[in-house]
């Protein structure tokens, strides 16, 4: 098997299949394959990192609501943006709401917590 023949095998099995139509020749899908991962390249490599620690943080402060959550005192969806955190969702009262900021707040990393949390009657 040529070496080139071997590269276009190789990116084949390691990339996932798109849905092919009957008219799509093995060109068209290299050509596809191609165009996305030229598309993955541009991406500024800045807003890439900066997502990433986005979605980590976020994933940390939901870690530490965890428990307030897992009690059924709190419904929250966790925002990250430049180590800013919004809690968005509903909370059962005034002191579980200041809860969840306290724990927001206490996460490494965290420069800001903003509430959109709502109150529920119990």
């Amino acid at each position: 098997m040529r070496k080139s023949s071997w590269l276009l095998l190789s990116l084949a099995v390691a990339l996932p299949l798109p849905a092919f139509s009957a008219a799509m020749t093995h060109m068209d899908a290299v050509a596809l394959y191609a165009a996305d991962a030229s598309a993955a390249l541009e991406m500024p490599a800045v807003l890439s990192n900066q997502s990433n620690a986005d979605d980590t943080l976020a994933r940390q402060v939901s870690d530490a609501l965890s428990g307030v959550v897992a009690s059924g005192a709190a419904q929250v969806e966790v925002v990250a943006k430049d180590g800013r955190i919004t809690l968005r969702g509903a909370a059962s009262s005034e002191q579980v709401a200041n809860q969840l900021l306290d724990l927001a707040r206490a996460v490494n990393g965290v420069k800001e917590v903003k509430s959109e949390l709502k109150f529920t009657a119990s």
